[in-house]
């Protein structure tokens, strides 16, 4: 697990599919929101600091290939 703390979301992507959400994330790219963490709340928080243009931070890992994030705080 590694915690990125002071980034900022600048888009979102997401499809009608289960658990496929994704943001990016500046100067790390495209990050999946995780689905054991809850993907439609993960998205929701990942829109609220992109909408703010707030700091974000937020603890990812490897999941399936992905770096996927599973716990996010928005400032």
């Amino acid at each position: 697990m590694a915690w990125q703390r002071g980034k900022r979301i600048t888009a979102l992507w997401a499809i009608n599919e289960n658990d496929n959400a994704w943001v990016w994330v500046d100067s790390l790219g495209w990050r999946k929101c995780d689905r054991r963490s809850n993907t439609t709340n993960m998205l929701i928080l990942g829109a609220t600091g992109k909408a703010g243009g707030t700091l974000v931070d937020f603890n990812e890992e490897m999941v399936d290939g992905k770096m996927s994030i599973i716990e996010m705080y928005v400032w």
